[in-house]
């Protein structure tokens, strides 16, 4: 399942852009979609791995944000999957459940992510990550 949230705006100059948030636990949903309710940025949100896959959008994405443990596989699954279906994926973001997931944390990154974050994390945190990631997109 998925729904599309058009949030307000990240500076007036930027053109649109789109986040797709990719996250099963509903206290994720809600932490970035609060911190992403201030910014203009579509974004959509799946709750499982397989809707993204089937989704078959990520042409129109700026920035990936995966949760590392979703319903129905871990994070890390669905970016090998995705890597295998486009060959290259949009700046990529992972939302790490716990402190202390360093081999997740060095095989997202060794894969092309952008950045790793842990819960709980910081608008400030999740900003310069998203500033990482637009940057590398434009």
């Amino acid at each position: 399942m998925e729904h599309t949230v058009k949030v307000s705006n990240l500076s007036r100059d930027e053109p649109n852009l789109y986040i797709d948030l990719v996250a099963s636990d509903m206290t994720t949903h809600d932490t970035v979609m609060g911190y992403l309710s201030e910014l203009n940025l579509e974004t959509t949100v799946y709750n499982s791995g397989s809707s993204l896959i089937t989704d078959n959008k990520l042409h129109k994405t700026n920035c990936l944000i995966i949760e590392t443990e979703l319903d129905d596989m871990l994070g890390i699954t669905l970016f090998k999957k995705l890597l295998v279906i486009y060959n290259s994926l949009p700046p990529t973001i992972f939302i790490g459940v716990q402190r202390g997931c360093t081999a997740e944390a060095v095989e997202a990154m060794g894969l092309g992510a952008i950045d790793y974050i842990e819960k709980p994390f910081s608008l400030r945190r999740l900003m310069i990550s998203l500033k990482l990631a637009l940057e590398t997109t434009y």
